[in-house]
């Protein structure tokens, strides 16, 4: 939580009254519980746009976001 709130305030992003949450756990169990709890309209997830075999090895939380949770996604590329 320590370090969030760090990046938080390096980044300058403290004005925002975003709830601060910070879990252990597979990232769609607690990515799904989180939607379903707070009963989200929009879920924005980052994405590092791997193709090919790459992402064929590695899977992606946020395809699997795409394909089964019941949410609009808003699916942000890496700044390159």
């Amino acid at each position: 939580m320590d370090e969030l709130a760090t990046f938080l305030s390096a980044n300058d992003l403290t004005r925002g009254r975003w709830p601060l949450r910070v879990e252990e756990g597979e990232p769609m169990e607690v990515i799904s519980r989180a939607v379903s709890e707070m009963r989200s309209d929009l879920l924005v997830v980052g994405t590092h746009g791997r193709t090919g075999l790459l992402k064929a090895l590695l899977g992606s939380v946020t395809e699997q976001a795409l394909r089964s949770l019941n949410v609009d996604i808003l699916a942000v590329p890496l700044k390159r």
